[in-house]
């Protein structure tokens, strides 16, 4: 992101909602997307990305938005929060929705056995084993079956094979594993999925996706093929992982509609937002029936299988697994060549992450897990404290700043009425942040997590009469940006 940018969004971050909450209103998370919005963006500078995309939701609301970084390098067209992006295996998700509606409407059952459902699927049995493949042991990647099928795909998405061929392959491919044993990632799982809702259906999958799913919640951006007069203008350039010289290659455009089901649909954070609030409304108590009823997505939302290493546990087309407050975080990443996507939900308070990143040299787990861990630190805060200063006369102070010695950068910003301080770039931002509160004129002190008063950050201001410099301890800094 261009450093004007970052500045302009920092500023209306700073102007948007006054401090602190009444008891019985929700958090204010100004602050917590004023820092992850600089966290990000050096991440995007230090690490050379090409570009990243991210929204958190807050039930029916977009909470915070942005895009950093470029959709296109070579063009220069910037990212934006509506760039859509190959979301890959969150595609998973949609598919298992697309199930589920059919069970619901009685065409299908959890625990039929898939050669029952279609009948040219006839896997070779294992070898004393005849327990049979169902549909829940597809959904929650228990079937036994391989990760991929035979065909190449994922070196040249161009080879993908049609349907027939497809079909031939799934039923040849014996299964590495007892049905419901272990846990074992598969992608064949989710192609034969999207050939059993085409087949229960009559109707092509990407057709029954769109009238049944897609379009009732409005998710115009999420497609199973798009133009490629698109691509890097408002579908993002795929880049490779980074080589030795730190140089992202650029990928060309490429189409999935073939394995729509396993990892083929593009959407974008802001749509990914929209099917997160669908979600949400769904977990409340009297919701009404919304392409699926309340309780068929409450159970897809709970563990239908552990595997026996007791750490992993998956629902129905979604991961499941303890949040760091012990809640349940449901979730989803996805991965296609060149483009890396997130997406977590937190149904208790209906907190969403996405983030999208067209490389793959990134890791967008640690991502959605710096934003939860960033809302979770100011909501943890007690509101409306005392020796508190208000965002406008904490915003003279916000900003980048190097240690003088090359010993690195740092960023200040408003933290509920005191100053956060977090080093850029950082893997753990709220981890590693460090909180000081205003004493007198230019001076803060640390306060340590056992609120004491630590060591004294003492701020100088030039001839303009605007902070350009301080220091802390003896280390000494200096003021490099907004």
């Amino acid at each position: 992101m261009r450093r004007c940018s970052l500045a302009l969004l920092l500023l209306v971050l700073a102007l948007a909602v006054p401090l602190g909450a009444q008891e019985g209103e929700e958090r204010d998370l100004t602050d917590a997307f004023g820092l992850a919005a600089a966290w990000l963006d050096a991440e995007q500078d230090f690490k050379d990305l090409p570009g990243i995309a991210v929204a958190v939701v807050r039930d029916q609301e977009v909470a915070w938005k942005a895009g950093f970084g470029h959709a296109d390098i070579q063009a220069g067209v910037p990212m934006s929060p509506d760039t859509r992006f190959h979301i890959a295996s969150i595609s998973k998700t949609f598919a298992a929705v697309a199930v589920m509606t059919l069970v619901e409407q009685g065409a299908l059952r959890l625990d039929d056995p898939v050669e029952d459902v279609v009948t040219w699927f006839t896997p070779p049995p294992r070898k004393h084993d005849n327990a049979p493949i169902t549909i829940r042991a597809l959904l929650t990647h228990s079937s036994g079956l391989s990760r991929e099928v035979v065909s190449p795909i994922w070196s040249d998405l161009k080879k993908t094979p049609k349907a027939q061929k497809m079909q031939a392959e799934l039923s040849a491919l014996p299964p590495l594993y007892q049905s419901r044993t272990v846990f074992q990632y598969s992608n064949l799982a989710y192609l034969l999925l999207g050939e059993i809702v085409a087949d229960v259906s009559g109707m092509p999958y990407e057709e029954y996706l769109r009238e049944r799913v897609l379009d009732p919640l409005g998710l115009d951006a999420t497609v199973a093929s798009y133009p490629e007069s698109a691509y890097g203008t408002t579908h993002a350039v795929r880049y490779a992982a980074p080589t030795r010289d730190r140089e992202y290659p650029r990928m060309g455009y490429t189409r999935s509609e073939n394995i729509a089901s396993m990892g083929g649909l593009s959407s974008n954070v802001l749509d990914l937002a929209k099917y997160a609030s669908w979600q949400f409304r769904l977990h409340e108590a009297d919701a009404p029936t919304e392409i699926l009823r309340p309780s068929t997505l409450r159970d897809m939302h709970r563990v239908h299988f552990t595997d026996r290493n007791w750490s992993t546990t998956w629902g129905l087309g979604f991961a499941v697994a303890e949040g760091p407050d012990g809640g349940t975080l449901v979730s989803h990443g996805g991965h296609l060549p060149g483009h890396l996507s997130g997406f977590v939900m937190d149904p208790a308070s209906k907190m969403a992450y996405i983030v999208m990143v067209n490389t793959s040299g990134a890791n967008t787990s640690r991502y959605t897990e710096g934003l939860i861990a960033l809302v979770d630190k100011v909501e943890s805060v007690p509101a409306n404290a005392e020796n508190r200063l208000d965002r406008g006369t904490l915003a003279q102070y916000q900003g980048r700043y190097e240690m003088v010695g090359g010993m690195g950068e740092f960023y200040l910003g408003a933290w509920e009425g005191r100053l956060a301080r977090i080093s850029l770039p950082t893997d753990d931002p709220a981890g590693s942040m460090s909180v000081y509160e205003h004493v007198e004129d230019d001076m803060f002190r640390r306060v340590r997590d056992d609120g004491d008063f630590g060591e004294t950050l003492q701020f100088e201001r030039g001839p303009n009469g605007e902070v350009e410099a301080g220091s802390y301890f003896s280390y000494e800094f200096r003021r490099v940006g907004s």
